[in-house]
């Protein structure tokens, strides 16, 4: 793996620890955003992996499901997808749409500590190019 692909693995891990931290404190609008972070960070080093250089949100999201699509990851890109909504209503909107409710924040941070896991295993087993 190089050192790009590290680097945005470690930001997804810290988004994690973030995630755990603010959800212990009841915070449960912002573990959607970190939790939503570690996904697509480390949806952008499986994307980088493959020689995709993407930036914008939509961009990363879209070019994910194409990758989840032939490698028989599609239940990631449905955790990606939700959790991109999820963190949408939590940081954009007020009132009932931008509630987040403790299980659906614990469901969420468990769903990215998941994807997380599988995008390491990814970048390092069959599924990656290992440089």
């Amino acid at each position: 793996m190089n050192e790009e692909i590290q680097s945005l693995l470690a930001k997804a891990h810290r988004s994690l620890d973030a995630a755990a931290v603010i959800i212990a404190a009841g915070f449960f609008e912002k573990v959607a955003s970190e939790a939503y972070y570690a996904m697509f960070y480390a949806a952008k080093a499986m994307l980088l992996n493959a020689g995709k250089r993407l930036k914008q949100h939509k961009q990363v999201i879209r070019a994910f499901e194409s990758l989840a699509k032939t490698s028989g990851k599609l239940k990631f890109y449905d955790s990606l997808a939700e959790a991109f909504k999820l963190r949408h209503f939590a940081t954009y909107e007020t009132g009932l749409l931008a509630d987040v409710p403790e299980e659906r924040a614990r469901v969420t941070l468990q769903n990215a500590t998941e994807f997380v896991t599988m995008a390491e295993q990814f970048l390092r087993g069959a599924g990656g190019n290992s440089e």
